[in-house]
């Protein structure tokens, strides 16, 4: 296998993997922003990693369906990363209350969440939120009354990242 096509079939299944994982796991985005960032880079970065796996197919005329496929596989590919990404930013749960900090690692912390449905008025959790990376948290719902007082300080620092009025 050639460096180029190595490449490419390491970039496409990094891309895969990042964008399938905070769809079957309890993982999110830290920021939307981020989120935002990643699947532009997504979607405009797979049909360059689809053409670096797929320079000598190209130049060798041999395959032309497979030239095609791939083609049209891209055309796909994008429609399909552009409907969940518009489909899930404009659906962000955002924080409004920092409830507590975990007492022996400052890292963790439960949040009061937020989520705009529009017409709709607002879906709302308590969730524990694990830090594992700079992008990524681990995000746990549960109920704020099985909530152990001798592991966690409350400290009710409102955020209002929604940009609610009163509050």
């Amino acid at each position: 296998m050639q460096l180029g096509r190595k490449i490419g079939f390491l970039l496409w299944l990094l891309i895969a993997f990042m964008t399938v994982l905070p769809w079957c796991s309890s993982l999110e985005f830290n920021q939307v922003s981020i989120q935002i960032l990643f699947y532009s880079i997504t979607s405009s970065g797979l049909p360059l990693v689809l053409f670096l796996t797929t320079k000598n197919t190209i130049r060798k005329r041999k395959l032309l369906l497979w030239t095609f496929l791939l083609i049209v596989g891209t055309a796909i590919s994008l429609i399909i990363v552009d409907l969940i990404t518009f489909g899930t930013l404009h659906s962000e749960y955002a924080t409004q209350v920092v409830k507590y900090v975990h007492k022996e690692d400052e890292q963790k912390r439960i949040e009061f969440q937020m989520e705009d449905i529009g017409a709709f008025g607002y879906n709302r959790r308590t969730v524990e939120v694990v830090p594992c990376c700079f992008l990524f948290s681990w995000v746990k719902v549960i109920n704020e009354n099985d909530i152990d007082q001798s592991e966690w300080l409350y400290i009710n620092e409102y955020k209002n990242e929604l940009k609610l009025k009163g509050g």
